[in-house]
């Protein structure tokens, strides 16, 4: 009896590993459709940690300066205390922008989104989704892509937790001379703050990263967004002294409303 319970046990253990790789591949099928429509082809790119799905228009070859469109956070949370047992977002927003931007660009999902290695734990897409090993795996994706383009600079534009990426790896680089954000959760800790959220780990305070002060950057914010509200955007812009920041309004919610803004995100960002 102990022996059929256990291989039960087994087969139910099975199951629940086969449906978690099959959610993965549903969502990866879904990205492999929207980015063949726009001409783009999915690979994923190594690094020493995490392994980062990525999107790029067919025929993208060399490009002095390429533009990173970096992935939300997705799906996170199943609910307000239940992780998600998937990550991958289901609004493909990001590399729908990516696909359709004119000028060379490639699409980064967040690490264990659409491809699950064996790094892939529930804190990584929950309180570690901003650590060190998260930056330091961009870092080297970037580094690959680069290569791939021989490309000299980058530009970043990142969606709602994306969006601190975006800064973290601009606070570091020096080759990166622009940022652009969708909705951004462009500081974690005060966001958290903000909604009375338990620390994240590993967040870097961008009020000691002296190159984001003078970096220009584009922050869209969404004026029906209650998830990254644009007075929080404000607060946090004025605070950290970003001196070439300009703050957009955009009459959208934390995931709606967005797609009118392409035109935007073309535009070269100055600072002011």
């Amino acid at each position: 009896m102990i022996e059929l319970f256990q291989r039960y046990a087994a087969l139910l253990a099975a199951a629940a590993a086969l449906a978690s790789v099959s959610g993965c591949s549903n969502h990866m099928d879904t990205l492999n459709q929207a980015v063949s429509k726009r001409h783009g082809e999915v690979g994923v790119i190594r690094t020493s940690v995490f392994d980062l799905v990525s999107a790029t228009r067919i025929g993208t070859g060399q490009a002095d300066v390429l533009r990173i469109y970096i992935e939300g956070d997705g799906k996170a949370w199943a609910t307000r205390t239940q992780p998600s047992t998937d990550p991958s977002p289901r609004n493909l927003l990001m590399a729908q922008l990516a696909m359709d931007d004119s000028r060379p660009s490639v699409y980064l999902a967040r690490p264990c989104q659409f491809y699950k290695n064996p790094e892939c734990r529930v804190p990584v897409w929950t309180d570690k989704r901003f650590s060190a090993l998260v930056i330091n795996s961009y870092n080297e994706a970037l580094n690959k892509l680069k290569i791939r383009h021989g490309s000299q600079n980058l530009e970043l534009i990142g969606y709602s937790g994306g969006g601190y990426i975006a800064m973290a790896i601009a606070g570091i680089r020096t080759d990166v001379t622009q940022v652009q954000t969708i909705a951004g959760n462009i500081d974690p800790t005060e966001w958290g703050r903000h909604h009375n959220l338990s620390p994240l780990v590993g967040i870097k305070d961008l009020n000691q990263i002296s190159r984001l002060k003078l970096m220009p950057q584009m922050h869209f914010v969404g004026t029906e967004d209650k998830v990254v509200p644009p007075a929080l955007i404000d607060s946090i812009v004025r605070k950290n002294g970003f001196r070439c920041a300009t703050v957009s309004r955009v009459g959208a919610t934390h995931e709606a409303g967005w797609t009118g803004i392409k035109d935007s995100l073309r535009e070269k960002v100055s600072c002011q």
